[in-house]
């Protein structure tokens, strides 16, 4: 199994994913969110491997969120 660990180092919960790996000797790969923003394709399909909705995973209290991101609802909703 290839593991992909989409990461935000500014959470704490993400380095500890890392670290928990690097621990255990468990190969994966880092895909840095912040740097590099999934598309809406990419979100899409994550939403759908977790059975989540777009609600369940947006931290929409952060200021990232709020700056670059406070749309992303909305277009994910149009585009179905």
């Amino acid at each position: 199994m290839h593991i992909k660990v989409l990461h935000n180092s500014n959470c704490s919960k993400s380095n500890a994913v890392l670290e928990y790996l690097k621990e255990n000797k468990v190969a994966f790969e880092v895909i840095n969110i912040v740097e590099e923003p999934l598309s809406i394709l990419e979100i899409k399909t994550v939403l759908k491997k977790l059975g989540n909705n777009i609600s369940e995973i947006i931290r929409d209290n952060e200021k990232l969120y709020k700056e670059q991101f406070a749309d992303i609802k909305n277009i994910l909703k149009k585009n179905g």
